[in-house]
């Protein structure tokens, strides 16, 4: 895939790219030149990596030496010679503080749609599956239909839609999974049902490298064979990862819809991908930029799989290089390598087609690094993170922290950087901005912010504050607030993530809470809490009021969780009359008593006002039957479960 302007684009060891390859390339240069640069409108493209590492990247030479933990660590980057050049390039604004909605990937690619904390969409943790085939796997966790996408809001203003990559959002047809509560409401979830006009999706992850090479069992036999981590070609397979889309170009309404999505709406790659993922993902963002309407705009997200296990690298790309301990680039570093070199065609590709100064392209990753095994990240999770503590799955920096930059030569003047803390949230809130768009839900939470101002060059690059920033995976909960003078974090049972080990001086199981200034601190090392109790106490309390709007948003805007039955708390009986003992049942929000009263031959069961009246009375035996003081022959039906646990009575319909 050459194109015509060059880039530094790190050379392979071995050989030459493939012949199909080439010819591939020279038929994508025919096409005709698409929107002009003088165009008002402009593209949007959103560029996802995947469990990339905050020193994952050579352009990034901010290392924290020692790092997290108090050792020295060796610096042992990929070489990433096209996002060095892109993000060193005029017109593009380096973000050194980006943040991914998450430390794992559904949920920031839910941020990304949405412009929200992905628990507001009850999108709590990675979906399942890893590289299963789709047919074989079950996401429990959909993307709301009732959430409001980027995606949609481009198509209000006429813009062409594109997915491609990696979804984690769903399933893509009903598969009759025993449902949870959202996939009740929404059985399947695929990106046509969120706003995307075309797209080329796989459910979960897939290897970076002969994707769905093991789909068919001829494919491993033919041409060179397949990749399956040994540096070398083998004639052997890992299971079938594949790519789903509409099985129509014109898709049934009933495909449109999560409640009747059947497995006829869609359908499978059949041809096999004989190289990198990243370019085959590429090939097909270029097939939509051909069958589009020539001078309409367009909005795409590529959710790239590297570099994700299984994240094996070509060989050309596994011996391309030695690493700083003298080894092949191998499986980790080669990989990246390899997908770097796709961005560098990315963006070859976009100045071939006259896009590239009107494009604003966003370009960062889903999740700090797995370095679980020393195996998987050649010099650890420090080296990964250059310093950062821990990786993905915490909410320590190494998990959310991400490279990042945006791309946008008509607005960005030079080249540009910056320390001001960015998510991934803000790019539908930015995008809203620009399309002068407002947001549907005006009375939900939002948690992203515009940067518009920024990119334009109307608001300062440092010292502007930002809206204060949430985070929840797997209990833990993090906030950031970045006063413009001062960055402050707090984190409240913190994880260790895919990494081997909790780096000191924290220890695996502490809740914390735990406060840091992270302008001064960025390796997180010095608990501030003691010594500056107000800002802890104000951050406490700032983060406990996050906590109960994210479930006011489940509950009350998306509806992706039940609400929830009051806990009820039981007490001594308030001046019990001297006949009359047992205890009250009192709603802990209204302060009210579970009360009977007779209306005709009826006890009607309410909330009212506490009294030692004996109606406000109950018996708890230890089975857990209440029965009331008054109306002994009242007691719970089998209707409802009564379930104590630390003095408290939950109260719940059962199931039927």
């Amino acid at each position: 895939m050459s194109f015509l302007t060059p880039h530094p684009v790190l050379p392979p060891r071995q050989g030459k790219r493939s012949k199909k390859i080439k010819m591939k390339a020279a038929a994508m240069m025919a096409l005709p030149l698409l929107a002009s640069a003088a165009s008002e409108t402009p593209n949007f493209l959103f560029l996802l990596a995947d469990d990339m590492g905050w020193g994952d990247v050579g352009y990034n030479k901010d290392y924290y030496q020692p790092g997290a933990g108090g050792a020295d660590w060796t610096v042992n980057p990929p070489r990433t010679p096209n996002l060095d050049a892109i993000t060193s390039a005029e017109g593009t604004m380096l973000f050194k503080r980006m943040y991914a909605g998450s430390a794992v990937c559904s949920p920031t690619r839910s941020s990304i749609l949405s412009g929200r904390t992905p628990q507001r969409e009850c999108i709590d943790g990675a979906e399942g599956c890893g590289q299963e085939p789709a047919w074989s796997c079950y996401d429990k966790l959909p993307f709301p239909k009732t959430t409001f996408t980027v995606a949609e809001a481009a198509k209000e203003k006429g813009y062409a839609t594109f997915f491609a990559g990696k979804w984690h959002l769903g399933d893509f047809w009903i598969k009759g999974e025993p449902p949870t509560y959202p996939m009740k409401k929404w059985p399947s979830s695929h990106p046509g049902q969120h706003g995307f006009d075309v797209w080329h999706a796989t459910e979960a992850s897939a290897e970076s490298s002969t994707t769905n090479c093991g789909c068919v069992p001829e494919w491993k036999m033919e041409g060179q064979g397949c990749i399956t981590g040994t540096g070398e070609w083998e004639r052997s397979a890992l299971e079938c990862t594949n790519y789903w889309f509409y099985a129509d170009d014109k898709p049934a309404p009933k495909c449109m819809e999560p409640a009747t999505t059947d497995r006829g709406c869609v359908a499978n790659l059949t041809e096999k991908i004989t190289g990198d993922d990243s370019l085959h993902i590429l090939q097909q963002f270029e097939n939509f930029l051909g069958n589009k309407t020539q001078d309409q705009p367009f909005l795409a997200a590529l959710f790239l799989h590297t570099n994700h296990v299984p994240h094996y690298a070509l060989p050309e790309w596994y011996h391309a290089y030695n690493d700083t301990f003298g080894n092949p680039a191998g499986n980790y570093l080669g990989t990246i390598s390899q997908m770097d070199y796709a961005i560098g065609q990315l963006w070859n590709l976009l100045k071939a087609k006259n896009l590239d100064e009107n494009t604003l392209l966003w370009f960062t990753a889903d999740n700090g690094a797995h370095s679980l095994h020393s195996d998987l990240r050649p010099g650890g999770q420090n080296s990964a993170s250059n310093g950062l503590r821990q990786c993905k799955a915490s909410l320590f920096e190494g998990g959310i922290r991400e490279p990042g930059f945006i791309r946008w030569p008509s607005k960005i003047k030079g080249h540009q950087q910056t320390n001001h803390t960015t998510c991934t949230v803000d790019f539908l809130p930015t995008v809203l901005d620009i399309l002068d768009i407002e947001y549907p839900n005006p009375s939900w939470a939002m948690d992203g912010v515009s940067i518009l101002s920024m990119l334009n060059g109307t608001s300062p690059l440092e010292g502007t504050p930002r809206q204060i920033l949430g985070f929840a995976q797997s209990g833990q909960h993090a906030m950031i607030n970045d006063t413009g003078s001062a960055v402050w974090k707090i984190v409240e049972s913190p994880a260790q993530g895919q990494c081997p080990i909790m780096l000191p001086p924290f220890k695996s199981g502490e809740e914390g809470p735990f406060l840091f200034r992270l302008d001064v601190d960025g390796t997180e090392s010095k608990d501030l809490c003691a010594s500056e109790k107000v800002i802890c106490d104000q951050m406490k309390a700032a983060l406990a009021d996050f906590k109960d709007s994210v479930q006011n948003s489940r509950t009350e805007e998306s509806g992706c969780a039940e609400k929830s039955v009051p806990r009820i708390e039981i007490k001594p009986r308030a001046q019990p009359e001297a006949s009359v003992a047992g205890v009250q049942i009192v709603e802990k929000v209204s302060k009210t008593c579970l009360s009977v009263s007779k209306v005709g031959a009826h006890h009607v069961l309410a909330l009212a006002p506490c009294t030692a009246a004996a109606a406000n009375g109950w018996e708890v035996s230890d089975s857990g039957e209440v029965t009331n003081l008054a109306f002994p022959s009242l007691s719970f039906s089998t209707e409802m479960k009564v379930g104590t646990e630390d003095n408290i009575i939950m109260l719940e319909k059962s199931p039927k």
